[in-house]
């Protein structure tokens, strides 16, 4: 019954048009006529010499197709892959069908995929349908969040591959304004590695061979030739197609993301304190999570004598923070605060410049800083990439 009521969707048409030249414009307006009433189309217009080979193998007529309708209602209908030709008095139309219908009996929906072939024959003045063959294809995966996830892992692992394999051929790509297509990208990438490439909010449709995904994205790049970092936070839309046995990129647009300065400012000083804070309580595994840890992380202090220390990288500044606490003393942990911020953002980069204080929870002794922060907003987050502190030795004693 299952390859009756999928076939069903495909065998019945027969067009009353006057005759005109047989090609996809023709098939397109056929599928309008016969989805109107599938039924009295069949009992109207198809003729009794109909013959359709089901994608089993079993031969079938008009009758055996209006048996299915009795027991079946069509959802959806979604032709792909037409391919028209027209040799004299006969019609050919090849392709992929994909429909979905639900049991008159119990409601259940079934989902199936026929590559077909349609013969037509011009008889007084008309195209008329008089045979069908169908042949079963796997079913089509559907395309949800875990779809979407292999995607991104895919583009992750081999941006250029997945552009060359995964897009159609008029692929195109759209952000600020420029529009790009897949070799442009391809030559883009070539020098560019994607470090980071995380989603949220998403939110993915599916409509037969078609599906849409949107949500927001950070995503990080780090330079092939130089090593430096790209870093955007956008919000995007792509657009995908079922074909040839998988899922093809249509084209992406990415915008960037409105930001409501306050609420990042108010993110930036949260950062900061905490980030100090968990060096004062001895913490590092809560400092260092304040922290991008890239090559490109730096501290710079200063020192009693009047000497500074800077420690580029994360290698090797984590060596040494880690070499400072477990040195620290539990009678050395103080309550942190910071005032009179001074902060600047742009696009995804932050930069923060305010005075501290730690106050020792043992005697109350207060140590004045002044400090800066450099920021970088990744995977939905501010994070630190670089620390300036002057401490002022003179203080807290």
């Amino acid at each position: 019954m299952k390859n009756l009521a999928i076939t069903l969707l495909f065998s019945t048409f027969s067009l009353v048009v006057t005759a005109q030249t047989f090609d996809d414009n023709f098939l397109k307006n056929f599928e309008k006529v016969y989805q109107k009433d599938p039924v009295q189309f069949l009992k109207n217009e198809v003729g009794s010499d109909f013959t359709i080979i089901y994608g089993d193998g079993r031969l079938g007529d008009k009758e055996s197709v209006l048996k299915i309708y009795e027991a079946f209602n069509q959802v959806s209908r979604t032709v792909t892959e037409l391919k028209t030709r027209q040799l004299g008095s006969t019609g050919i139309a090849t392709g992929i069908l994909n429909h979905t219908y639900t049991s008159k009996k119990d409601g259940s929906l079934r989902d199936n995929t026929n590559r077909f072939t349609y013969s037509f024959t011009l008889q007084n003045g008309k195209w008329n349908l008089v045979a069908v063959h169908l042949t079963d294809m796997p079913p089509m995966p559907p395309f949800d969040e875990k779809t979407f996830g292999e995607v991104i892992q895919s583009f992750k692992k081999d941006i250029i591959g997945y552009l060359k394999s995964n897009t159609a051929p008029d692929y195109t790509f759209t952000s600020n304004g420029a529009v790009v297509d897949a070799k442009a990208l391809i030559k883009r990438f070539e020098t560019l590695k994607v470090t980071n490439w995380t989603v949220s909010n998403l939110k993915v449709r599916q409509y037969g061979t078609a599906a849409f995904a949107t949500g927001t994205v950070n995503h990080i790049y780090t330079s092939k030739v130089d090593g430096s970092m790209l870093n955007y936070t956008d919000l995007f839309s792509y657009t995908f197609a079922y074909k040839d046995g998988k899922w093809l990129c249509l084209g992406g647009q990415h915008s960037d993301v409105p930001i409501d300065i306050k609420q990042e400012e108010a993110a930036i000083k949260k950062v900061c304190i905490a980030e100090s804070q968990a060096f004062s309580d001895l913490d590092f595994d809560a400092y260092a999570a304040y922290h991008v840890q890239s090559a490109d992380d730096q501290l710079v202090y200063n020192n009693p004598n009047g000497t500074y220390g800077a420690k580029i990288g994360w290698d090797t500044i984590s060596r040494v923070v880690k070499g400072w606490i477990q040195a620290g003393k539990k009678e050395d942990v103080s309550k942190v605060s910071g005032d009179n911020f001074t902060i600047v953002i742009h696009g995804d980069m932050a930069f923060a410049a305010y005075d501290g204080r730690t106050q020792k929870v043992a005697d109350g002794k207060t140590t004045r800083l002044r400090e800066n922060r450099t920021l970088l907003y990744t995977a939905g987050q501010w994070k630190i990439l670089a620390v300036l502190v002057y401490i002022d030795y003179s203080s807290g004693k």
